[in-house]
């Protein structure tokens, strides 16, 4: 079930996002990552507001292809929220649904490692 979307902004040409759940009602940009570090670096920085109107950085996302399904060949994005005012932190896949478009669904860790094996094999 998506929980938000993810869309091209026209202003910036970056990304913008919402994600929607009981808890928690956010809105992000994905900024390129200038400034990749270590073996597989985040392609993107999440960006957020606060409440209090200031901006801050709410973790990392990483752009993947896909390789199999209806969808092969287009970009998918994997999203980890961490900032500690989140609590636990939390995944967010990214599907493509249309140009420029995608659906927003969180993830459990287990699910995010099943990824992952599945990615590595």
């Amino acid at each position: 079930m998506a929980k938000g979307r993810l869309i091209v902004s026209e202003k910036d040409n970056g990304l913008v996002g919402q994600i929607r759940t009981r808890r928690l009602n956010e809105t992000f940009q994905l900024m390129i990552n200038t400034h990749p570090v270590g073996q597989k670096p985040a392609s993107h920085i999440i960006i957020a507001r606060a409440p209090a109107g200031h901006d801050f950085e709410a973790g990392l996302a990483w752009k993947y292809k896909i390789e199999r399904g209806q969808m092969a060949g287009q970009h998918g994005f994997n999203l980890l929220f961490n900032d500690p005012d989140y609590g636990k932190p939390f995944w967010v896949s990214a599907f493509p649904v249309a140009a420029n478009q995608w659906d927003l669904s969180v993830k459990s860790d287990e699910e995010m490692t099943d990824t992952k094996d599945q990615a590595a094999a």
